[in-house]
């Protein structure tokens, strides 16, 4: 089981000033306005559709920006790092932009997505299984803050596959087209429109993947939220 890498000193430091239940809230709330963005984009929305959308994320980026401010002086470089990475990588979701390094740092972060989630299902587990309130607690909100990074990057990934099968689709449509009755194809044409449809169906299965892990994800993220507020 991958071993949980635990944010307690950002939580101790900063609990007297932000509530880190509202924080994870006004992250996922990022997240899916810049989802929104995104897929409206990628499904031809209108230049004053996407203006709206676009408008309606940066109040929401602005507010987890103001939350986050609050805390800047309790993250150790590492944390730092992650959220950084977590902003950006909402940032090219909404514009339409690439964030390589932001991908990086969540990817080496959170590892192999399954076994994340395996292991942060065993934390939740865990956190129910303690006496210890504040051990409880804290494992809960590190449960929480890697939900929001994993749901992030599955967000991002699920619908990269998807743009990558939409693409691998229009090239097959046009080869066909240029191998229909009448028209002068090539074997060499067929044998590309055969590989091309393996390589949209290997797309619409990592789309699918990366869609359950952000269930997943999301998913455990209300549990544990809702394990949170019982504490209350």
């Amino acid at each position: 089981m991958i071993a949980l890498l635990p944010i307690l000193l950002l939580f101790a430091a900063a609990a007297a000033a932000v509530d880190p239940q509202e924080l994870s809230a006004q992250r996922l709330a990022v997240e899916r306005a810049a989802a929104t963005v995104a897929q409206a984009r990628f499904e031809g929305a209108r230049r004053g559709e996407l203006a709206e959308l676009m408008a309606a994320y940066r109040v929401q980026a602005e507010a987890l920006a103001a939350l986050e401010a609050q805390l800047a002086p309790s993250l150790d470089e590492q944390v730092r790092a992650r959220r950084g990475a977590v902003n950006a990588l909402s940032e090219a979701l909404a514009t339409g932009g690439a964030a390589p390094e932001a991908l990086a740092i969540l990817e080496a972060w959170l590892g192999e997505p399954a076994l994340r989630l395996e292991a942060l299902q065993g934390a939740v587990l865990a956190a129910e299984g303690t006496r210890d309130a504040e051990l409880r607690r804290d494992l809960l909100l590190d449960v929480l803050d890697q939900c929001d990074g994993l749901a992030l990057l599955a967000t991002h990934r699920s619908l990269e596959a998807e743009a990558l099968e939409d693409r691998l689709e229009l090239r097959t449509l046009a080869l066909e087209r240029r191998n229909a009755p009448g028209q002068s194809g090539s074997i060499e044409d067929t044998v590309q429109v055969l590989r091309l449809r393996e390589q949209a169906l290997e797309a619409e299965r990592t789309e699918e993947r990366w869609a359950g892990w952000r269930a997943q994800a999301l998913a455990l993220r209300e549990r544990t939220s809702s394990l949170l507020r019982e504490e209350r």
